[in-house]
């Protein structure tokens, strides 16, 4: 998938984000939030991703092992479980 994509679009995409204050918009978020990362991602460590979830208040974080930046394609079934889970208990 990386290669098929245009360097164009890429470089746009990262140029767009790279100065983006998420801390902020995140902090103030009051909903239920699921934070899924994968152990193997060099693009957004889960560190990061578990540190980002951490700014919602009642946020959730999971890791899944031995996937990379798409562990809805790399582990789907434990992605979809993970998913499935939350948002049945959003359901009271």
């Amino acid at each position: 998938m990386m290669v098929r994509t245009p360097a164009d679009g890429y470089i746009g995409c990262s140029h767009a984000i790279a100065g983006t204050d998420f801390y902020t918009t995140t902090a103030s978020l009051r909903l239920p939030t699921l934070g899924i990362a994968g152990s193997e991602d060099g693009s957004t460590p889960a560190d990061l991703v578990r540190e980002t979830t951490a700014l919602v208040p009642g946020s959730q974080f999971h890791l899944i092992r031995k996937a990379g930046h798409l562990p809805c394609v790399e582990a789907p079934d434990e992605y979809a479980r993970v998913l499935s889970a939350f948002i049945a208990a959003q359901a009271h």
